[in-house]
């Protein structure tokens, strides 16, 4: 009697399905390096004489040191962008995104912009936030 083979072909219906599962633990990994940017932001404050992230002018100067920043904002000039971004999210010391970048393997820039976005999302879009 011969012996019976074991059906282990793989069909594309099984490999759909993985698909599906590989993509839902990513998406709940990046969600939850979301929530650890959030948590290493907090845990990271601007101290009393401590320095936080410092967006200046074209020119250099201090937006905290510009009179009228929100209703003065200058068009052409890339910082006034990502002075809104910062607007409404609490400041952060300036030191932080450089060790959370480098666990999460990526430029300090870009651990910057993670913080960045995952506080916006926490503080200024709770709703999206909680889903």
């Amino acid at each position: 009697m011969p012996a019976a083979l074991a059906d282990t072909a793989v069909t594309p219906a099984l490999l759909l399905d993985e698909v599906r599962r590989a993509r839902a633990a990513a998406e709940a990994a990046e969600a939850r390096i979301m929530e650890l940017a959030v948590e290493w932001a907090h845990a990271h404050p601007v101290l009393e004489g401590g320095e936080g992230w410092q967006i200046t002018t074209a020119t250099g100067v201090a937006y905290s040191e510009v009179d009228g920043t929100a209703l003065a904002l200058d068009p052409t000039d890339p910082a006034a962008e990502e002075l809104v971004e910062w607007c409404g999210i609490p400041p952060v010391a300036w030191d932080a995104p450089a060790a959370f970048a480098a666990a999460n393997k990526m430029s300090t820039a870009a651990g910057k912009r993670l913080i960045r976005d995952a506080l916006i999302l926490h503080h200024r879009l709770p709703r999206t936030w909680a889903r």
